[in-house]
């Protein structure tokens, strides 16, 4: 066991041995310990050892009392030598855990890190009040454990510890019977129903003294502790709007509160404001849990013994509180309460709320209704105000609803500045008067290039239109002029820049970044560009038009721009003239007559298709490595340059030149090509493919043959006789009037007996060679949709007939979709041949309507839309069979 852990329950269990002490808590324990001249932990080793008591029973004391023993001793108690506090995870936290937990259930409503059960009929949050029984802390009975005090009188079902410790030892555990009694082991039995918690300790130190007499020789050497482990529980009854109504078991300790806890709550419909408890059959208690709830009072809560009923009747009244308030809800008032006592339980008004015009809508009584009202609700006003100066209640009914309004967000005694000033703001026109004040006080004078030929001042007329006056700034400030203010004057200062517009120039068009700067004297054109441009760069330099410049300057009797064009070869002249406020100059690129990056298209069998800018003296070569070069199967010896020639006559737009191609010069081997080609702006150069070289064709051959599969042809003719030839041949089963070929997802049909010898393979193609099996589905309008067994040399009818025959009156059409995609019209005269996984869909008619000449072209429609979704449902069908395959 850790050193401090022994020394800390020695001490403790020395205190609680000792006679004379009684305390409980861990500070008068202390105290009682000072008294003694025990003030060390050797100290209390020392008297342990004395009083003959082990460490075995110090730690059954402990875990009785349940005191943190750790804290208690670095708190009061001193150590001669060092201690290392207990390590966590160490052997002794067992034991720790074990005090803790046997020390809980003698405290008030103790939990470990147990959830609240919520409420099993959580209440609408408008009604005040009933939210407290939200998260119910008592819904497990586990927990309702009173506060033990000294008073508490044994009964039967009690269960009591009994430690003797010191010289002596004994321990017993016993529960009072129903007689009152408890047996004692070897000792005998003693009566202790009916005695309090405070006597039972000296009772049974004299019955337990006979047989054990260190208990009551002197000095004393034997000590015992007395605890109550359980504590029996009470009967009670919870009726009317309760959650749960009926008989509940409770702790002995529990009172009003805690049974209502226990009973899940009130609902809504229960008052809060008389609870009644009956004691044998007599009114005993009634309690208003309003003082509960807004004040936390319990003093008319009252501890409840066995069979007491605790009675919950309807609400009182519901009086409705809203508006500016601090809680809203629907409070439940006596009859003898009014408007008051409603605010005083919603937490009283906030300093926004008005006590003028306080609504309050009212239902007219029972007895004061008349059959010649058409309405029974009506609305009044108050003055709240008033009636506390006259010290006159205001009464309030069942019903009511109570509505108070906020304050006018409107501030009086007050004048704004606002503009070209120091310290713009809300002032106190007490405080500043008049304009002058104002400004050079409050506002902390004006900010240089104010405009001082105006101010103006805001005003509110009589018809609550915002209406103005203007002034002489210059002269206000000079003091020439008085101005007073008043009442929510506005006043503004304006800039310069506000009133005439701020002179700035700016840079566009071809520089570096465009600016706009403010204008400022003696401004030259040149450092103007200067900050706009980069002369220094040569790529700059040789893009741009330095022939021209132009400065669009304002003129203001027209009230349009004028354009003055300078050069900028000319920079002396530049430096000379000054730009004007408002003046925008532009520069140009050679581009707005030449094409500054003339571009080459390079594609075909190259590692990239790409538009590159054309260089000086720029190759085939050089721009075929512009585009990193070749493909595998490039012709590397020539090229095809295709270059823009416009002849109108002969609609020529293009001329085409085949151009050697240098590998070596490709390679680095030399510096130049043997016969360089040099392009011009907007050539296409092409790299062909070389001659022969193709590409590979594989297909997939499925079904009825001998080696189905996917099949890489050898050649670029390929008949459909070498490819089934490559697969092994067909089957005694192949039926080659059912087969197809899919190609992307598309049936192709071809009559593949008549085109064994042709060359139509493409690569990628799917050839599904079918069988004689399989079924063919009949449906549409006919009696009886179904799919039938495929019997050769069967034809449409045939199968019509065996699925219960055609509906005549709405037949439109007939045909048969074959699994080769191919379809063909049933009629009166051609019954056509049927495959295996063939189709026969009979489409219906359209009803027509009668009266409406209008829907003529939409019938039509809808019957060739009809047809067309019956072949095309079958194509899709087929196609996804031949996938599937």
């Amino acid at each position: 066991m850790n050193n401090l852990l022994k020394k800390v329950l020695l001490c403790a269990c020395v205190f609680l041995a000792a006679p004379q002490i009684t305390a409980q808590s861990a500070q008068e324990l202390a105290g009682a310990a000072r008294a003694q001249n025990i003030t060390t932990t050797s100290q209390v080793q020392s008297e342990l050892a004395k009083r003959g008591i082990s460490e075995s029973q110090a730690r059954q004391m402990a875990r009785i009392r349940g005191i943190d023993y750790d804290v208690f001793l670095a708190t009061y108690f001193t150590d001669s030598t060092p201690s290392t506090p207990p390590a966590s995870g160490g052997t002794d936290t067992p034991v720790v855990a074990e005090m803790v937990t046997t020390a809980l259930p003698l405290g008030a409503m103790a939990t470990v890190e147990q959830t609240p059960t919520p409420s099993p009929n959580p209440v609408p949050s408008r009604f005040f009040g009933y939210e407290i029984f939200d998260n119910n802390p008592f819904a497990e009975k586990e927990y309702l454990v009173g506060n033990i005090d000294q008073g508490y009188i044994i009964a039967p079902g009690d269960e009591l510890r009994i430690i003797v410790f010191g010289s002596s030892s004994y321990e017993a555990q016993v529960t009072v019977d129903l007689n009152g009694n408890i047996t004692l082991p070897q000792i005998g039995v003693l009566m202790v129903s009916g005695s309090d918690f405070a006597s039972l300790k000296d009772r049974l130190a004299t019955y337990i003294g006979k047989y054990i007499e260190s208990l009551l020789s002197t000095p004393q050497s034997s000590f015992i502790d007395v605890s109550l482990t359980q504590i029996r529980p009470i009967k009670i009854t919870v009726l009317g709007e309760s959650n749960t109504p009926g008989p509940h078991l409770i702790s002995g300790f529990a009172s009003v509160l805690n049974a209502l806890y226990s009973s899940g709550g009130i609902k809504s419909s229960g008052s809060l404001r008389e609870i009644h408890v009956y004691r044998d059959n007599k009114l005993l208690k009634t309690l208003d849990l309003y003082d509960y709830i807004t004040t936390g009072n319990l003093d008319d809560d009252i501890r409840l013994t066995n069979n007491d009923i605790v009675f919950i009747p309807q609400r009182l009244s519901s009086v409705e509180l809203q508006g500016r308030v601090k809680k809203e809800g629907v409070y439940e008032l006596k009859q003898t309460e009014g408007i008051e006592q409603l605010i005083q339980y919603s937490g009283g008004l906030p300093a926004t709320a008005s006590l003028e015009n306080v609504n309050i809508t009212r239902i007219i009584p029972f007895e004061n209704r008349s059959q010649k009202q058409i309405y029974d609700r009506f609305l009044t006003s108050i003055n709240l105000q008033e009636y506390r100066k006259q010290n006159k209640p205001f009464s309030l009914i069942d019903g009511d609803q109570v509505s108070f309004n906020a304050i006018l967000d409107r501030v009086v005694n007050q004048v704004s500045i606002q503009g070209n000033v120091y310290q713009p703001g809300t002032y106190s026109v007490e405080q500043f008067a008049d304009l002058k004040s104002l400004i050079d006080l409050a506002a902390k004078q004006i900010k240089p290039n104010t405009y001082l030929n105006k101010v103006d001042i805001f005003k509110e007329n009589d018809q609550g239109e915002l209406v103005f006056k203007t002034y002489n700034l210059s002269e206000v400030l000079k003091g020439t002029q008085t101005v007073l203010l008043e009442d929510q004057d506005q006043v503004r200062v304006y800039s310069e820049q506000e009133v005439k517009g701020e002179d700035r120039v700016s840079v566009t068009g071809f520089v570096t970044e465009p600016i706009d700067v403010f204008w400022r004297e003696n401004l030259s054109l040149y450092d103007l560009i200067f900050q706009a441009t980069d002369f220094e760069k040569e790529t700059y330099l040789a893009q741009l038009l330095d022939t021209r410049l132009d400065v669009f300057r304002f003129n203001p009797s027209s009230g349009l721009y004028q354009i003055n064009t300078y050069q900028l070869l000319d920079r002396q002249r530049l430096k000379s003239i000054y730009v004007q406020p408002r003046d925008i100059v532009k520069l140009y690129s050679q581009g707005v007559n030449i094409e500054l990056n003339p571009q080459v298209v390079v594609g075909g069998y190259t590692q990239g298709s790409a538009s590159i800018q054309l260089r000086e003296k720029m190759t085939v070569e050089d721009a075929i490595l512009q585009v990193g070069g070749f493909t595998q199967y490039a012709d590397r010896e020539l090229a095809v340059v295709n270059r823009e020639k416009f002849d109108v006559n002969l609609g020529q737009v293009t001329e085409r030149f085949e151009v050697p191609i240098d590998l070596d010069y490709i390679l680095g081997l030399k510096q130049q090509p043997s016969s360089p080609f040099y392009l011009q702006k907007n050539d296409v150069v092409a790299v062909r493919k070389q001659a022969g070289v193709t590409d590979k064709v594989t297909v997939a051959v499925s079904g009825e043959v001998v080696y189905p599969g996917n099949l890489t042809l050898e050649y670029e003719l390929n008949t459909f006789e070498d490819i089934i030839e490559k697969a092994g041949g067909l089957k005694n089963t192949a039926n080659l009037d059912a087969s197809f070929i899919s190609r992307a997802g598309e049936i192709i049909y071809l009559d593949l007996k008549r085109t064994k010898n042709r060359d139509f393979i493409q690569d990628g193609d799917l050839i599904v060679i079918r069988d004689n099996n399989g079924l063919v589905r009949v449906e549409g309008a006919i009696n009886n949709e179904s799919s039938l067994i495929y019997e050769p040399g069967k034809r449409a009818n045939y199968y019509i007939r065996n699925s219960g025959g055609l509906i005549r009156s709405e037949v439109e059409d007939k045909f048969v979709v074959l699994p080769n995609g191919r379809s063909e019209q049933i009629k009166f005269l051609n019954n056509p041949k049927v495959l295996p996984e063939s189709r026969i869909v009979l489409t219906r008619k359209v009803p027509k309507a009668d009266n409406n000449n209008n829907n003529t072209d939409t019938n039509k429609f809808m019957d060739q839309f009809i047809r067309i979704f019956s072949l095309v449902t079958g194509a899709l069908t087929t196609v996804i069979l031949a996938q599937r395959l």
